[in-house]
């Protein structure tokens, strides 16, 4: 994994910064993150103490982001940034830098692990505190369920997924239920567009991972490329 370092960008590259910057979102979302405690947490991934330079963190982290947004697999994700100028310019790369390869991106987000929850906790408790934007905390549920990347095991045979479980529908709803899910409408409203927008555009209908673990992190992943992607809508 070697990191490309080259202080010195060509003109072109700085020509094609100036006119992509101001129309690309991504680049606004590279303003309104602060990536210093970001880069804390992530420090102790990919130390590099001997042998080659490994990638940034913050630029392999930032790499999943574009993941989530545009539900790429790592193939694709690697593809991609090597194809688009918009995502080279937003992980801070020369137009003619190449970027990781998919089995670095596939390692790196592994190594991500519990570390998940505390880059989703700076999120929202500080960073967007700092700028006026105040993330609620409520139990509300998304009861749908989420189809497993294999079929689970049985008493013949087992499964490449050990934790996934067979699942039953809920039974056809009584008119009572249906009275309670009218009171609760609105409430429910709050929530359904970023289930909508996680599930439908980003491809979170069917699992992607084979455990339970890994399928955690991705969630954790998506929850914080939708809260970024939020902020820029709000303060954009």
């Amino acid at each position: 994994m070697i990191k490309k370092n080259n202080p010195q960008t060509s003109f072109a590259s700085r020509q094609v910064k100036n006119c992509v910057a101001k129309t690309s979102w991504l680049q606004q979302v590279n303003k309104i993150i602060n990536w210093k405690p970001i880069e804390r947490i992530l420090a102790d991934i990919h130390p590099a103490r001997k042998g080659r330079p490994a990638f940034d963190p913050v630029f392999m982290f930032k790499i999943l982001l574009l993941q989530q947004w545009f539900n790429l697999s790592d193939p694709q994700a690697e593809a991609q940034i090597n194809d688009r100028i918009s995502f080279k310019l937003f992980l801070g790369m020369d137009i003619t830098d190449t970027g990781p390869d998919e089995t670095t991106i596939c390692r790196f987000r592994k190594e991500i692990g519990d570390k998940a929850e505390r880059l989703l906790d700076e999120i929202n408790r500080r960073q967007f505190l700092e700028k006026g934007i105040v993330v609620r905390t409520g139990t509300m549920m998304d009861a749908s369920f989420i189809q497993a990347a294999a079929r689970p095991g049985n008493k013949k045979r087992g499964s490449k997924d050990q934790d996934a479980t067979w699942g039953q529908r809920g039974n056809p709803l009584f008119k009572e239920d249906k009275e309670r899910n009218k009171v609760i409408a609105k409430m429910r409203a709050n929530v359904e567009r970023p289930f909508a927008i996680i599930k439908s555009k980003w491809g979170h209908i069917r699992a992607r991972y084979f455990d339970q673990f890994r399928n955690e992190i991705h969630l954790y992943l998506l929850c914080i490329a939708y809260n970024m992607r939020r902020a820029y809508a709000l303060l954009g």
